[in-house]
């Protein structure tokens, strides 16, 4: 729907009542027969207590966030009246230091990629943020960009000057080189190249909870997380160590609010533009 101008527009003229409705017919219709994998996710994730229609609602939300930013309907100023910041003493502490966010995806990347940027300037002033991800035209923000390897520089240039470096390490797109962790007790990728970054040399792993509130959203910012290896510094054993880290760390921070993690589908459902733990390969 996003992809057509006149889905778009459709969308985005919605109000909440409308959706709620909508959400609650898809979940009732079950029209695309994904009923019975969100159930098994919620299961996996530990919460058998969450209907469907909150999963559903949810991830209708994010969609219509999304059309709201792609047809103008919602604008920066909207976005920083509507947030709240909990933690923001965590980040302070990362001044100078070279930080990645460990966040979930809860959000559109639009609500995302504004709400880091806002925080993250409003705690740090100049300091640099930069983004990873595909397709990200129409964003003012900072994006890596390029081969793996003009990616992975330009990414540690800006960690090795004190920057924040922000991207979602709970997917890894099909063909890129990948390791495997354990989420919820079931196999998943993990990108090797942000394993690669999360383990350099004094690196704090900045985590970080983005959730819809009614109106509002709220970001909850934890304690750094500082790993050290004196045996193998940044080295294939400790890349490893360092993404099973930061998996169990987007485990927790999922079960505070397992809902609106839009990647909750893919624990019992293959996404064709995810890898899959069966084809992982070794650290770059």
């Amino acid at each position: 729907m996003l992809a057509d101008p006149l889905g778009r527009r459709t969308l985005a003229t919605m109000d909440a009542h409308e959706l709620e409705s909508l959400a609650q017919a898809i979940a009732t219709d079950d029209p695309y027969w994904e009923n019975a994998f969100l159930a098994r996710a919620l299961q996996l994730a530990g919460a058998v207590d969450v209907e469907v229609r909150e999963v559903i609602g949810h991830q209708l939300w994010c969609t219509w966030r999304q059309a709201r930013w792609a047809t103008k309907k919602l604008t920066r100023d909207d976005l920083v009246q509507s947030l709240e910041v909990t933690g923001a003493e965590w980040i302070a502490e990362t001044i100078g230091k070279p930080t990645i966010l460990i966040a979930p995806m809860t959000l559109c990347t639009w609500d995302a990629v504004e709400t880091v940027q806002h925080f993250a300037r409003r705690e740090c002033g100049e300091r640099e943020i930069l983004f990873y991800g595909e397709d990200m035209s129409g964003h003012d923000a900072r994006f890596a960009a390029g081969d793996d390897i003009t990616v992975l520089r330009r990414i540690s240039r800006t960690l090795a000057e004190g920057g924040v470096f922000c991207t979602y390490p709970d997917f890894v797109y099909r063909g890129h080189p990948s390791l495997p962790v354990r989420m919820f007790g079931v196999p998943r990728p993990m990108s090797s190249g942000f394993a690669y970054l999360a383990a350099r040399p004094g690196v704090h792993l900045l985590p970080c909870l983005l959730l819809r509130q009614g109106e509002t959203i709220r970001a909850e910012i934890c304690e750094p997380i500082l790993l050290e290896d004196k045996s193998e510094p940044g080295g294939p054993s400790f890349q490893s160590l360092t993404a099973q880290v930061v998996a169990s760390t987007l485990e927790d921070l999922i079960r505070r609010a397992p809902s609106q993690w839009l990647l909750l589908p893919t624990l019992s459902f293959d996404a064709p533009e995810m890898a899959q733990p069966e084809t992982t390969k070794g650290a770059a």
